[in-house]
């Protein structure tokens, strides 16, 4: 893949796991369970989203294909 910005043909492609959601602390946790029972131990709603995208060595700059 090369880079749009330099035309570099040396880029990478990255991939991060984005959590959104609610916060699953434990004084939340603890919360949960004397509401929910022990399984609110456990009661996160968070969801996990992966972003991928291209980074070029050479001038930095972040793109998708």
């Amino acid at each position: 893949m090369n880079c749009p910005v330099c035309d570099n043909d040396e880029c990478e492609l990255i991939s991060e796991e984005i959590v959104d959601g609610k916060d699953n602390s434990s004084e939340n946790g603890c919360c949960d369970a004397l509401c929910t029972g022990i399984c609110g131990l456990n009661s996160g709603n968070s969801e996990t989203k992966t972003v991928r995208y291209w980074y070029c060595e050479e001038c930095g700059s972040k793109f998708k294909e």
